[in-house]
């Protein structure tokens, strides 16, 4: 059973991308996309976030000419933060890529006293 799904994937995936190319209206300027999430569980309380992308296609640009992508995330207890990367795919015309990744936590189950006895 694995093996026919493997096949039924890999089959759909090559007579997609054997299409001819078509004019894409829908990839041109800025488009948003993202959606909401919530939880509940005893470690973490309840827990609210979302993701957030922003796709910049400039004009006709593909897969996309930047990329912005939020994940913001609050529990009311455990760790809460926000995740965060920006890729651009045509670094000053060239065919170089840049990915920068940040993260940003908070857990106030974890307190930090220092490093060691040297404190």
């Amino acid at each position: 059973m694995r093996y026919l799904l493997l096949l039924v994937l890999s089959l759909s995936s090559t007579i997609a991308f054997s299409e001819p190319k078509k004019e894409d209206k829908q990839r041109v300027g800025v488009k948003w996309g993202g959606f909401p999430a919530a939880k509940f569980t005893t470690d973490d309380g309840l827990s609210i976030g979302a993701f957030v992308q922003r796709f910049d296609y400039a004009d006709h640009v593909l897969p996309f000419k930047t990329l912005l992508t939020l994940r913001p995330r609050y529990a009311t207890r455990g760790n809460s933060g926000l995740m965060g990367s920006y890729q651009e795919t045509r670094l000053y015309g060239s065919k170089s890529r840049l990915n920068f990744v940040f993260w940003l936590l908070k857990n106030p189950n974890q307190n930090y006293f220092g490093v060691g006895d040297y404190t």
